[in-house]
């Protein structure tokens, strides 16, 4: 267990979980999130074109568009058509530029103030990234923490307003992954009065597919988690990643193809 920052990358690394984050141009993109590997050489870095469908951050580099990066932060209006993981209204725009400022590394876990917190911290170790929008002075601080004994990464997000101006926050996801394509299945629990936790598993086909509660808590009826596993996986065998919210009210998870996954609180 370990985290860690060599150059550009961090890695975050639980039993037998790997957590690789780069950071680009202060934007921050997925590498890995799977099982361990001890160092990251850009294999599966994406190929960049002139892609004519997708926005570019700027007008001489026609190659890069946050539409076609696997990213573990989704922002509205930057060009990235997918649904977004975060979405806050400051003035009359909901476009929002968050870039990277700066990381640190705690010992222990970071306690998520008026909410839930893992109850075992003792092997534990927290990246915390720092992200700036100078625009909308908001900061927004992104938390993973890593245990040595679980193959479990924990994470959370904080939004502070330094301005002077009210923002509303209409999205604010707890955690987004965009994964590698392949044949994938969703697995979810769902059920009904005396039926809970009734399984459900289907092959993840183009579009959104979603699950939400609006109960004010979870319940019978929709579990707060899913898992989005490798086509062949059987109880034995196979890769598979699990998501699932500490706490829950209200909540949405969804999963969208082109493959990523988002889920939090709504």
């Amino acid at each position: 267990m370990a985290i860690r920052i060599e150059q550009n990358l961090f890695y975050v690394e639980s039993k037998g979980l790997s957590l690789i984050l780069e950071n680009r141009d202060g934007y921050l993109m997925l590498k890995h999130l799977g099982r361990p590997i001890p160092s990251y050489h850009f294999s599966n870095t994406v190929h960049e074109k002139d892609h004519a469908f997708s926005g570019n951050l700027t007008p001489d580099n026609r190659t890069f568009s946050l539409d076609t990066q696997r990213q573990v932060l989704g922002q509205h209006g930057l060009g990235d058509f997918r649904k977004p993981s975060i979405q806050i209204q400051h003035g009359a725009t909901e476009v929002t530029d968050f870039l990277y400022v700066g990381a640190n590394i705690y010992s222990g876990s970071v306690e998520a103030t008026g909410l839930p917190n893992p109850y075992s911290v003792d092997q534990a170790e927290t990246l915390a990234l720092v992200f700036e929008d100078d625009q909308a002075a908001l900061r927004l601080t992104l938390y993973y923490t890593a245990y040595e004994d679980q193959a479990t990464i924990t994470s959370f997000s904080k939004i502070e307003n330094y301005g002077d101006e009210t923002v509303v926050i209409h999205k604010a996801l707890s955690v987004m992954a965009d994964v590698p394509a392949g044949d994938y299945d969703v697995i979810t629990l769902q059920g009904a009065y005396a039926r809970e936790k009734t399984v459900r598993r289907q092959q993840v086909e183009q579009g959104i597919f979603s699950i939400s509660s609006n109960r004010g808590a979870s319940g019978h009826a929709q579990t707060p988690a899913l898992i989005l596993a490798d086509h062949e996986v059987t109880e034995d065998a196979g890769s598979a990643l699990a998501f699932q919210l500490l706490y829950s009210g209200n909540f949405e998870a969804f999963v969208q193809k082109i493959n990523s996954m988002k889920f939090g609180l709504d």
